[in-house]
């Protein structure tokens, strides 16, 4: 019956103190002030430590009870990562490299006038040998300009008033019809 009483009061005090919001009628005596209760109040539980994991509870009318101490939970999940923090500032810059060699020398495009200077009307064609041996003809009148390839193996006349004549060989070798060759 003492044991009941001893939780019906614990219970009664624990419940009066979280809807109270009010201190429980329950004092603890400090085991470094041994025989001293901290609160004076009359018909007052105590509570003495009796050992590291023990605690007895003494009541005016001459109950006790001893309480063990909780043992810690199991651990929680762990929660999730946080966000990644910023980047770090960049490294020095590395040194230069060594320097490749020289590459093979570049062959030019030719430029080639089998009729020699300008027209009289104002316009003129020209020929572009382009580093290949392929043939680009080239004419220009006022603001306009084409660009024709010419197919080797063929004879053409210019279309300036100068009406030249000449000759792409396989190999892009350019002859006037005097058998100049270019």
């Amino acid at each position: 019956m003492q044991k009941s009483l001893i939780k019906i009061i614990l219970t009664s005090v624990t419940l009066i103190s979280l809807l109270s919001c009010q201190p429980a009628s329950v004092s603890y005596i400090d085991p470094n002030k041994t025989n001293k209760t901290q609160s004076a109040q009359e018909n007052a539980c105590t509570i003495k430590r009796v050992s590291g994991t023990e605690v007895r509870i003494t009541c005016p009318d001459g109950t006790s009870e001893v309480v063990k101490d909780g043992v810690n939970g199991v651990d929680g999940i762990n929660g999730t990562n946080g966000t990644n923090g910023v980047n770090g500032a960049d490294g020095i810059n590395g040194t230069n490299g060594t320097n490749g060699a020289n590459g093979a020398d570049g062959k030019g495009v030719e430029v080639i006038d089998p009729c020699g200077a300008e027209s009289q009307i104002g316009f003129d064609e020209i020929l572009l040998r382009l580093p290949d041996r392929t043939i680009i003809a080239y004419f220009k009148f006022d603001s306009y300009e084409h660009l024709t390839r010419l197919v080797p193996g063929h004879s053409y006349v210019t279309t300036d008033d100068t009406k030249c004549e000449f000759k792409i060989d396989e190999d892009g070798t350019i002859y006037d019809a005097r058998g100049g060759k270019y």
